[in-house]
């Protein structure tokens, strides 16, 4: 008993090293696992708690232009499956009446590296490798969302060919918002394969590997005031020193996410220290009963 008290403390100090590991981060703002995960896109933000969470707010914003305005914040959660990466935005934005179709609103924009690719290959500047989302609102002023543009590469979102965008529509395929005041929040999702083509075609000839458990996910938020002129949050960021201009370098990227195993998730390993705990402390009463 004595030895199985000692190897069921081992697993169970094991695993708590493991879920540190994971959980550790390193010079970037947030270094998370990024769980498997899969989210319906219908405008209810229910599904998210078991997403990573990166949030920028005052604390931690990379202003290029202008001043954060105080309790303004935008946090970004990731899941990804086989097909798809998944992500929402929930932003609280004190600066209220931005928020309208047909004119300049937020505009958050997600650019992004898959294992280092880009920072391997001259670290061209990220533009065409981004995903940009802002939330509509049926009339100039307003502040009711109801629904959300989605467009990528840049010179798709240039030309105005935007995926699924519709003022009249709440729920899309693959984008969907609401809110109303200063709080909305956004889901989307994008095809792995759309993600691998854009780093593919901006670096010809380098090869992009697939997206799947162990990938490293690297990426930056610039979320665009546009109703102030204010570029709130461009991140750029090296091991230890803050880039001083606006320029979105793929190594100098704030977030850091890699891609867990199906069934090894982060959720997962906390699960498993828990049910070991359970064990270990039973079998513990066990031993104080016979003695």
């Amino acid at each position: 008993m004595k030895k199985l008290i000692s190897l069921i403390v081992a697993v169970i100090l094991l695993a708590g090293m493991m879920s540190i590991v994971m959980s550790a981060g390193g010079a970037y703002l947030a270094d998370k696992e990024i769980p498997y995960g899969t989210a319906k896109i219908d405008g209810k933000f229910d599904e998210w708690s078991k997403a990573a969470k990166f949030t920028i707010d005052g604390s931690n914003a990379k202003v290029v232009s202008g001043t954060w305005t105080e309790g303004n914040s935008v946090s970004a959660y990731l899941m990804y499956d086989d097909t798809y990466l998944y992500y929402a935005y929930e932003v609280t934005n004190n600066d209220q009446g931005l928020l309208y179709y047909g004119a300049p609103g937020d505009v958050i924009d997600m650019l992004f590296d898959i294992d280092g690719v880009a920072a391997a290959n001259g670290n061209i500047n990220m533009q065409d490798s981004m995903i940009r989302s802002f939330v509509v609102v049926a009339n100039a002023g307003s502040t009711d969302v109801t629904g959300v543009h989605i467009g990528y590469p840049r010179s798709e979102v240039a030309a105005n060919r935007w995926i699924n965008g519709a003022p009249d529509n709440t729920v899309l395929t693959d984008v969907a918002g609401a809110g109303s005041g200063t709080t909305y929040f956004i889901e989307n999702r994008v095809k792995l394969a759309d993600l691998k083509s854009m780093l593919s075609n901006e670096y010809a000839g380098a090869t992009v590997p697939d997206m799947k458990a162990g990938t490293v996910f690297t990426f930056m938020l610039s979320v665009d005031n546009c109703g102030k002129n204010q570029l709130q949050s461009f991140w750029a960021i090296a091991q230890d020193t803050q880039i001083e201009t606006a320029a979105a370098v793929p190594s100098y990227f704030g977030f850091r996410g890699v891609f867990a195993e199906k069934s090894a998730s982060t959720a997962d390993m906390t699960a498993i220290v828990v049910l070991i705990s359970a064990v270990a402390a039973g079998a513990v009463a066990l031993t104080c009963k016979k003695h």
